[in-house]
């Protein structure tokens, strides 16, 4: 459902408002992650 878009949207987000936070870099390949991961299954 709409859960797995929020991580990559709270980085985008971050990254939008010039807010380049550790978060950001963290939150990005997480998202990428859990999203490979539900295509897998």
């Amino acid at each position: 459902g709409n859960l797995n878009i929020l991580p990559g949207m709270a980085a985008e987000v971050a990254i939008l408002n010039g807010k380049r936070t550790v978060l950001a870099y963290i939150m990005k390949p997480l998202a990428d992650v859990s999203h490979k991961a539900l295509q897998d299954k």
